[in-house]
This record gives C-alpha cells, structure tokens and sequence, in this order.
C-alpha cells in the first residue's frame, strides 16, 4: 500500500507544507501593558503587624481590598494597604 495526502488537504487554496514558516495573521499586534505592581500579597497577620494594635481577625473583617484567593485564604496588595492606612491617618488627624 502506498502512502498518499489526503486530495481534500492538498486541495485547498493557502495549504500549507510543513517546511513553510507559519506568519503571523497580523502585523500589529497590541500587547497589553502587564498590570501595575501592587507590592506582595500580605496575609492578615502581616497587615495586623503593619497597622499594629489589632488581630488577624479583624483585619479579615475591617481592611478593604481583600484578594479572596479560595475559601479560607485571602490576601491584600501591601500598596492597598499602605494606601488605607494612609488614608486613615488623614481623615483620623485633627484639622485646623
């Protein structure tokens, strides 16, 4: 028995050989720009060492811009939460 292509495939207009390099469809190709950095993902402890004075607990349930990672785990961007802090500190100072 000897081996023939297939008449549909080679049949077709624009078929491809294997020794052809593949192209890209497009010349311009937009690229996303990669987020911005955020800083590393803090556990609740690490935010409750951050802030000071407060339990893993509350800061689960009190600290905005949590990441929930899956049932349990979550996480906030250390620059979310120098962020709040901040903005904590600005709304808590006494103004003149």
């Amino acid at each position: 028995m000897t081996r023939r292509s297939h008449p549909v495939l080679t049949a077709l207009p624009g078929a491809r050989t294997p020794y052809q390099p593949l192209e890209p469809e497009r010349e311009n190709v937009n690229v996303p720009l990669p987020p911005p950095n955020r800083g590393r993902l803090l556990t609740a402890a690490q935010v409750a060492e951050t802030i000071g004075s407060v339990s893993s607990a509350w800061v689960r349930r009190y600290v905005p811009h949590k990441l929930r990672l899956g049932h349990s785990t979550v996480r906030w961007y250390e620059h979310d939460v120098l962020t709040w802090i901040e903005s904590r500190q600005e709304q808590d100072s006494p103004r003149s």
